[in-house]
């Protein structure tokens, strides 16, 4: 753990928490050491639109050990949970710690959490409730309850926090999301129907050459890159780095991701080029987000 900031004593109070990052694709996993404040600041997507969960969600969280995170950073743990007494003291850390004192070992410190109670009870207490998605048949029995406490959270909170993160200067303004294909409109049953299913628990996103513009997917949980839209047969392994392209043979550099939160926006895949491409069957606006 870095001693650059001095460590407070609500934080010294807190156990110490011993985790791994896991970058994203083609970097290496790094074994972290961190206080509980500092690692929940360290787990992305760690809470709902900027507000912290209450302890039974945080431990229900806690006690899935997190995820390597597929094409997104990730953070994996040995399961444990929280007492009343352990949460209290993280509480009172969360309000008083200088959240910027957490950043230099903390990837997501970048606004202090906040709270809000009118989603501490039951789902049907809640203010707001989130929207069914389409894949909601897939989330497992015992997560079902923190996925709608965070879509009813960001509900109502999420266009509150995006504004606090752009003030801050967290959060840049890009092209409009809008003229990217999501991963979430990628029609994973259209996939399989034609032969593209792999080992199971796929996680299917679209990147393209940016010389020629040749589009491809790529299953992110095994490092599969699929070379013919017409053929799904057709593939190559992406580990340690991406094949060339097979249309002008351009090298794909193995320090430069495409896929991801750092991949360069030269290598998205917009709804236009999606169109133009033999792969223009895979997904439709009608299950963008879900």
């Amino acid at each position: 753990m870095s001693q650059a900031t001095p460590i407070t004593d609500a934080e010294r109070k807190l156990r110490t928490v011993r985790y791994v990052r896991h970058p994203g694709p083609w970097h290496q996993p790094v074994p972290m050491e961190n206080s509980l404040l500092a690692f929940v600041y360290d787990v992305p997507y760690f809470g709902a639109c900027g507000v912290f969960p209450p302890i039974h969600l945080l431990n229900l969280e806690l006690r899935r050990g997190g995820s390597q995170g597929g094409m997104s950073p990730g953070a994996t743990w040995e399961p444990f949970e929280l007492s009343p007494e352990e949460y209290r003291d993280l509480i009172e850390a969360v309000r008083t710690v200088p959240v910027e004192s957490l950043r230099g070992r903390a990837r997501y410190a970048h606004l202090a959490f906040t709270f809000d109670p009118a989603f501490d009870g039951p789902p049907e207490t809640y203010p707001v409730r989130r929207e069914p998605k389409r894949w909601d048949k897939h989330i497992p029995a015992d997560y079902e309850a923190y996925v709608e406490w965070s879509g009813a959270v960001c509900a109502k909170h999420r266009e509150r926090w995006h504004a606090e993160l752009k003030r801050a200067g967290f959060l840049r303004e890009g092209p409009p999301s809008t003229d990217l294909v999501p991963e979430t409109a990628i029609d994973y049953e259209e996939v399989f129907r034609r032969g593209g299913r792999n080992l199971g628990d796929e996680g299917f996103t679209l990147f393209k050459c940016p010389s020629c513009g040749r589009v491809y997917l790529i299953d992110y949980e095994v490092y599969t890159v699929y070379l013919d839209a017409e053929d799904l047969s057709k593939r190559s392994d992406a580990d340690p780095s991406l094949p060339r392209c097979v249309e002008c043979r351009y090298e794909f550099r193995a320090a430069e991701p495409v896929i991801g939160p750092k991949a360069d926006l030269k290598f998205g895949v917009t709804w236009a080029d999606l169109s133009d491409s033999p792969w223009n069957w895979i997904a439709g606006r009608e299950h963008e987000g879900g």
